[in-house]
């Protein structure tokens, strides 16, 4: 094997697992659609250490709202602390630690959790079919 080729593949590999590590759970990194949903997972790392991991789940649905599920935890728990809500120009907010947002974010964790094993399966079904 030439000393070229070789440097590429292990440029191609160290590429590989640094994108990878980028992401604290990168069995859900996705951008889609999922039935009539876009569905957008990302993760975000603070170039602050104390602020941590940010994950971030979109959601535009048929109508146009557009949901963000969103874990700022420092450890990328996939526990939602906030969820916002936006159409046609107004913006709502409601936060784990009120009153008024307590249940709505508890709410939005299932609604989460249950989008986080749509993605899980379609990503799965994306590989098998790429096999056929």
């Amino acid at each position: 094997m030439g000393k070229n080729l070789k440097n590429i593949i292990a440029a191609a590999f160290l590429g590989a697992t640094s994108l990878v590590g980028c992401y604290t759970h990168p069995e859900y990194k996705f951008g889609g659609k999922i039935g009539d949903e876009i569905v957008i997972y990302e993760e975000n790392r603070s170039a602050d250490i104390r602020l941590g991991f940010h994950t971030y789940l979109t959601v535009i649905k048929p109508d146009g709202r557009k949901i963000n599920y969103i874990d700022s935890s420092s450890v990328s728990d996939l526990k939602l602390e906030r969820v916002t809500i936006s159409k046609e120009g107004n913006f709502l907010s409601y936060e784990s630690e009120d009153v008024i947002g307590k249940p709505v974010v508890e709410e939005a964790q299932k609604q989460f959790d249950d989008y986080l094993q749509k993605i899980k399966e379609a990503k799965i079904k994306e590989g098998l079919d790429n096999l056929k």
